[in-house]
């Protein structure tokens, strides 16, 4: 870094010192009409106010400008600078906007767009790297900065090539002096940028100038669209930005190297900002139920209701028309396989076995006549011949009739025998009052009387499933290719569960007694162990669907009235 210059050139040590030579600072500052004082006992005062006692320095910013106002060593430079244009206290107000975060990005953001309208230029940019690569991180009146611009990247080539050197670059409208990269970097970002001045002025905390050869870790880039008449008001406030610039700009890059800083920046968010930060902790809560409906797993079960029932149980239905004649068996009375149920009666059968029965007795008698006639008679006479033939005839005509009458009266056996009713297999009779109910009672064919089941075999559950829920449990059957896992309580008693396996699925939907389609499951009881059943018990049963996330398992009935809603 050292005493070299570039055209006209300012190192960095004398641009913190006062001592400015491309603009001829303590020439001008003699002939100002404002005030005639050597540059040289002003310098040692402005030094007193830019290298700040080692107590102040170690002060949280932005105290340190309140700070150094109020130094024995400052204060009379100060009420100096203060006569003439300095307005310092927006220079207060400034510095403490610099060093109001910890962030670098926000701090350099900061720096660009206080630092445009404290020293009244069109532009400033911040750049900032290491190893001295400094890339573009805020530009005044730039929210978002387009790394692909071809303005940006002149700039950083610009900054870069002016970075290996260690000065400080001022253009006022000509190069002669300059070196021939940094000219030709030079002419390249004019061609994409109006600036009749330019200055490039490294930031160097206290700390970096204290450590041999550490290069600086920022620039400003000074841009102005037009030519400056007087250069000596520019070069004050640019020496009091680049201080406080340095100074900020060190602090958030040592801040951001701090583990958890980002942390701790949100709890002090915390405790000035407790409004907001309450509305931002119950949508963060309330964030966290989403995220926790949906990535957290849970057992989705359909409930349904239905019935325990023995496996071996027939119903019984009226074979024929007809009217119940009897009645043989009692609610709950133990029956072997083929006993009698019911006897019925139907007079249209009665009369036409009664019919047949006459005629056939009728024909047997005229046909016994018939042969004792033809066995009896006369043959000597002359017409024996034909009359033996007509009873011949006869004969076989009433032996055909038999044959008809016979054949009617065993369709008429068997119509009767299906009068009688009996059981199908050995159990019990489970329906209630029988006698009572099915005593002298017409009935029509097809028509129920009674259960007969064996409560002694194995049980099953006889499920209804609406319609609409059909679709999680196949759906279930088809991802697990295994019988679904069903768990059902008895309503009587509720404390105790039990397990099924869902073995058969109705193929069709019937209407319920509330004409809403349902449709049967049949489920098999793992073990009856413990297990009092009783025909017809009504149970609640889960049918295992599998596992999703706990929101839909909660609201997916939500679901699909939402898309319902939505599709149709």
């Amino acid at each position: 870094m050292g005493d070299r210059h570039i055209f006209p050139g300012t190192t960095v040590d004398n641009l913190l010192t006062g001592r400015c030579t491309s603009c001829d600072f303590a020439g001008k500052m003699s002939q100002s009409p404002a005030r005639n004082t050597d540059w040289s006992s002003m310098a040692a005062r402005m030094q007193a106010v830019f290298r700040l006692p080692s107590y102040i320095e170690k002060m949280p910013l932005p105290e340190q400008t309140t700070a150094a106002a109020s130094s024995p060593n400052s204060s009379w430079c100060l009420q100096e600078l203060g006569e003439g244009d300095l307005p310092w206290r927006q220079f207060g107000e400034m510095a403490a906007r610099i060093h109001a975060s910890l962030d670098p990005i926000a701090t350099a953001y900061q720096i660009a767009n206080e630092g445009r309208t404290w020293l009244g230029v069109d532009r400033v940019s911040v750049l900032a790297g290491e190893a001295r690569r400094p890339r573009l991180v805020a530009m005044s009146g730039v929210d978002r900065v387009d790394r692909r611009a071809d303005l940006v990247r002149t700039m950083e080539s610009l900054v870069e090539c002016v970075a290996g050197n260690g000065d400080v670059l001022r253009y006022e409208g000509e190069t002669l002096s300059l070196p021939p990269e940094i000219e030709d970097r030079l002419h390249q970002f004019l061609e994409h940028s109006p600036a009749r001045f330019l200055e490039i002025v490294p930031l160097t905390s206290a700390t970096q100038l204290a450590t041999v050869n550490q290069p600086p870790s920022a620039f400003l880039l000074i841009e102005h669209f037009s030519q400056l008449a007087n250069l000596t008001p520019l070069c004050e406030r640019l020496q009091l930005l680049v201080r406080q610039a340095a100074s900020a700009i060190a602090n958030a890059r040592q801040h951001a190297r701090v583990p958890w800083s980002g942390w701790f920046d949100r709890l002090a968010f915390v405790d000035r900002h407790w409004l907001l930060t309450r509305t931002g902790m119950i949508v963060a809560a309330v964030a966290a139920i989403l995220l926790a409906l949906t990535i957290i797993p849970a057992d989705f079960t359909m409930e349904v209701r239905g019935e325990l029932q023995p496996k071996a149980r027939r119903e019984i239905f009226a074979p024929v028309d007809g009217v119940i004649a009897k009645v043989c068996v009692e609610h709950g009375q133990d029956i072997a396989a083929g006993a009698v149920l019911l006897q019925l009666t139907q007079s249209q059968l009665d009369l036409e076995t009664a019919r047949v029965n006459g005629e056939l007795r009728t024909v047997r008698k005229q046909l016994a006549a018939i042969r004792a006639i033809r066995f009896g008679s006369d043959r000597s006479r002359e017409n024996s011949v034909e009359r033996a033939h007509q009873l011949t005839a006869d004969e076989e005509e009433l032996k055909e009739s038999i044959k008809s009458l016979e054949k009617q009266q065993q369709i008429l056996d068997m119509q009767r025998s299906e009068l009688t009713v009996c059981s199908p297999l050995t159990g019990k009779v489970l329906t209630w009052n029988v006698e009572p109910l099915l005593s002298a009672r017409p009935v029509a064919r097809g028509q129920h009387l009674m259960t007969v089941a064996d409560p002694a075999g194995p049980w099953e559950l006889d499920l209804r499933v609406p319609d609409d829920r059909m679709g999680f449990i196949l759906a279930a059957r088809q991802d697990h290719r295994q019988p679904l896992g069903v768990s059902f309580v008895v309503a009587t008693d509720p404390g105790q569960a039990y397990g099924a396996k869902i073995d058969r699925i109705a193929q069709a939907a019937e209407s319920n007694a509330d004409q809403k389609p349902t449709v049967t499951l049949t489920a098999t009881i793992d073990s009856q162990t413990g297990l009092v059943p009783r025909p017809g018990a009504e149970v609640i049963a889960h049918i295992d669907c599998g596992r999703r996330s706990v929101g839909y398992v909660w609201f997916h009935d939500l679901f699909d009235a939402v898309r319902s809603w939505l599709w149709f």
